[in-house]
């Protein structure tokens, strides 16, 4: 499976390379460095808790779970349900801090604001990330 960097590299190695092999370098290196700041944006982290603060959970910016805690005090207050909504809780609030982080870092370090770019942009970005 290629993604779009993969696109992009095989496209500046047809088109670039005849023309500018000097430019060619510099784009590829741009594209491979551009690559590689977003895997790295992905694989960070936040942390958030169910609204009574006894269920942590935390994700990557890339939406995968990390860790789930679950203190003491929560095994002792809920029961099967209540704990499964409590886990479920801070699962949901843990990935919407992770897509708040993830808008800002790219709109702040790349220059890239979601509500200047298509829901098309924004999925191709998606699929691009190493997750």
């Amino acid at each position: 499976m290629t993604n779009e960097f993969d696109e992009l590299r095989g496209l500046l190695e047809r088109e670039g390379r005849g023309a500018n092999p000097a430019a060619f370098r510099r784009m590829s290196e741009a594209a491979a460095a551009l690559h590689q700041r977003l895997t790295h944006e992905m694989r960070q982290t936040v942390d958030a808790t169910d609204p009574t603060g006894t269920v942590r959970a935390t994700v990557r910016l890339d939406g995968r779970v990390e860790s789930m805690y679950v203190s003491p005090h929560a095994l002792r207050q809920f029961d099967a349900a209540g704990l499964g909504r409590a886990c479920v809780a801070a699962l949901d609030a843990a990935r919407r801090a992770g897509a708040e982080t993830l808008a800002g870092r790219l709109a702040d370090g790349l220059g890239l604001r979601p509500d200047e770019h298509s829901p098309a942009d924004l999925a191709r970005l998606d699929r691009i990330a190493d997750y």
